[in-house]
């Protein structure tokens, strides 16, 4: 509520007033990292705020932009979902840990992510809504850690995924691609699946954030140096 760096935009509010009167039962949705236009998906889940109503949910962003042109979807939004947004296109020098710790949700909608981040959440007690992809599916266990989302294959087309490649600069005209809005759909469905969760069953919620944090130790450096050492002995004993 006060951090305000001056390249923060979009009000955090309830009510019209001070989100710090915000109710326990309303969920913080939160995306990091990287803007890649292509790969990340913040635009998906821009779009997808559209479908949530004024103090349904809040949602923080924090993306690493490369020009100012790439910031004009999140103000549009910012404007149109008023009270529920609020970003900074900026590496934030405070709060971040505070943010990855209080937010209900991470969110990765990466189109495609050899591995991705949403062991950072993980780790900090935050369960991920993640497209059902890559590393990510690896990380997040469907309904156990988190929740995971996937378009109709139908959609999936060499024709639109072309389509949507060649819309980086323009990401809005991608509500134009049937894959892009079958993506949003799927992850609208999921996130309310998740509110509803948070909503109405804390206990499994809880649940979700512990089994998160016990499967996150299948990550750590120590085991995946001795997997390597006993992969690179297994290797020197065949020769």
């Amino acid at each position: 509520d006060h951090y305000h760096p001056p390249q923060r935009f979009g009000d955090l509010t309830y009510k019209n007033s001070s989100i710090l009167n915000l109710p326990l039962d309303i969920p913080i949705f939160v995306m990091t990292g990287r803007l890649d236009t292509v790969q990340k998906g913040y635009d998906i889940l821009l779009h997808a705020i559209e479908y949530f109503k004024q103090d349904e949910i809040k949602v923080v962003l924090a993306p690493m932009p490369i020009k100012k042109t790439d910031l004009e979807v999140f103000e549009e939004i910012a404007r149109k979902c008023h009270g529920n947004i609020t970003i900074f296109p900026v590496k934030m020098d405070k709060g971040f840990k505070e943010l990855l710790m209080g937010s209900t949700f991470g969110v990765m909608p990466s189109v495609y992510e050899p591995f991705g981040s949403a062991i950072e959440y993980i780790v900090n007690g935050t369960p991920v809504i993640a497209r059902d992809t890559g590393g990510l599916k690896d990380q997040v266990i469907q309904r156990n850690s988190g929740f995971l989302f996937r378009e109709d294959p139908a959609t999936y087309t060499l024709h639109n995924i072309d389509a949507y490649v060649k819309s980086a600069e323009h990401v809005w005209n991608r509500k134009e691609n049937p894959w892009y809005n079958e993506m949003v759909k799927s992850l609208v469905e999921t996130m309310r699946e998740a509110v509803l969760m948070y909503k109405n069953n804390k206990e499994g919620y809880f649940q979700m954030a512990y089994n998160g944090l016990e499967q996150a130790h299948r990550f750590d450096w120590k085991q995946a140096s001795d997997s390597y050492l006993s992969t690179f002995k297994t290797s020197l004993i065949s020769k």
